[in-house]
């Protein structure tokens, strides 16, 4: 069947192309998978501190409180 089918100077460029980037998509994995894991580190070392915790809290609270107060006038 390839016989059949003329290979041109633009298909071969192609496939050079593509062999040239077939380790990038495991490369771009490596790289993903660190930042990931960085800020997956960086999040656990913000949320097991105390402060850290409570100020979160105190900002979930707030909007919370806000949410409720636009709904009940929304509701009057």
């Amino acid at each position: 069947m390839s016989a059949l089918v003329p290979v041109t100077v633009t298909s071969r460029l192609a496939r050079l192309v593509r062999r040239a980037e077939r380790g990038m998509t495991t490369a771009e994995y490596a790289v993903g998978t660190a930042a990931v894991i960085g800020f997956g580190t960086l999040l656990m070392q913000i949320f097991v501190d105390e402060e850290t915790r409570q100020a979160i809290h105190q900002i979930v609270d707030v909007i919370v409180d806000i949410i409720i107060n636009v709904l009940n006038s929304v509701a009057s």
